[in-house]
Formats: structure tokens, sequence, C-alpha cells
């Protein structure tokens, strides 16, 4: 796949970064350390016959998907050394530019993926989910032909979802990840909750990998948690 940034040559070839790897522009909610955590609580747990897909979702909107599916990334592409494609998979999202557009024909996909400005080895994509675009997560066969044409230069897709109990996406993509993240509000959402959204994961033959607590207010408390 030819590199869509002008910025490298080549994948995973050397960029200068304006700002350190662990230290983003936006505060983190996650430390260096608990993300480094995460990856080692998760790589073990991944399925070995899917591929290399890993879907962060939450049972309800504001958990901070993005942000820790955003943080998580940089610190597998920048410190752990993986190739990373973070794939936005959003209704807000337009067609333009959007793995939807490759999908019909009308964008090839190394327009549709764009390498980070400041971090190597990271790379972003977006996927409308929105109306029609929606049957593209139930009708496969073409969002696959387009992950496994990523996923020759990819080493792990990471997919920041909607919510699992409102937004059918998370789980339609967690069928053909190797992995699912489920991102918990702490102080916020209810166990019970918690568990409605694992266990429509795990009905639609998602492989929870891990849950996160996320937006602590005290630092003390365990922020990551295997799945038992």
């Amino acid at each position: 796949m030819t590199d869509p940034s002008p910025r490298r040559s080549r994948p995973g070839a050397a960029a200068e970064t304006s700002r350190p790897i662990g230290q983003p522009a936006n505060t983190a909610l996650l430390d260096r350390d608990e993300l480094l955590m995460l990856y080692q609580t998760v790589a073990p747990r991944l399925a070995d016959n899917r591929a290399p897909i890993l879907v962060v979702t939450s049972a309800t909107s504001g958990a901070g998907v993005s942000t820790v599916a955003r943080e998580f990334g940089q610190v597998v592409a920048g410190e752990i050394g993986k190739t990373v494609l973070l794939l936005v998979a959003s209704p807000k999202i337009e067609e333009a530019n959007s793995l939807a557009a490759v999908i019909d024909g009308d964008l090839p996909v190394d327009r549709a993926i764009e390498a980070d400005p400041e971090i190597p080895l990271l790379y972003h994509a977006r996927l409308c989910t929105r109306g029609g675009h929606a049957s593209r997560l139930f009708e496969s066969a073409e969002l696959d032909r387009v992950l496994s044409h990523a996923l020759q230069f990819i080493r792990l897709i990471l997919i920041d979802a909607p919510p699992v109990l409102s937004d059918m996406t998370a789980l339609t993509l967690a069928r053909r990840a190797a992995g699912v993240i489920l991102v918990v509000e702490a102080e916020k959402t209810r166990t019970s909750v918690v568990e409605q959204a694992r266990r429509s994961i795990e009905s639609t033959e998602g492989r929870l990998c891990g849950v996160i607590l996320n937006k602590r207010r005290h630092r003390g408390k365990r922020p990551l948690f295997g799945r038992s």
C-alpha cells in the first residue's frame, strides 16, 4: 500500500515528533504506565483465529472511549512499536474520504488512510455508520476486504466504536475482531449496565478481553481489569 502521507515515504518511517509519547496535547485519562498495563493485559487474550482487530467501546455514552482508544493507539505505536490503524466508526462521520467511500468504489483505500503527523507507526481512518451505511457492517465481505488490505502493513486495527447498548456497530464489529475492550465510567455506570453490555458482546461471539475503569476520582484505584 502506498503511504498516503507526504511526511513519510513508507509506513513506519521516522518522523519528527513535536511532543513526547505519553504526553498528548489533551490530558490523558489513563497515564502511560496504565496504558502499557492495558496492552499487557489484553494482548495475550486476543483470539488467534481472527484478524488483529481490537474494538474499544462502552456500555453507554460519555465513558471516554475516544480518548482511551486514541491514547492507547499512541502508546502501542509510539512505545511498543507496532503499526496501528486507529479507525473511528461513528454515525457522525461524513462519508467523503472515509472507508465507506472506499467500499462504494469512490475512493482508493490509500486515500482513506492518513499517517499521524506526529507519531510514527500510527495511522488514522474513519467509517461512516449512518443510515444506509450501517448495512455495510452486516454485509461484511466488502468491509473485510478493505480491512484485509490495510492489514498488509498494519499490525493492529484499533476501532473506536459507539456504545454497545445504543448502537449495533460495536457488536457487529466485535464478531470479526480478535478482542473487545469495554470502557466503564467510574462511579457512574451501574454494575447491571456493565453486565448487560458484557452479555451483549459475548452473545454476538465477541471476545471481551478487558474492562477499563475510566475517569477515576482517586488515582489509587486499579484502572484495568482482565476478563474473569
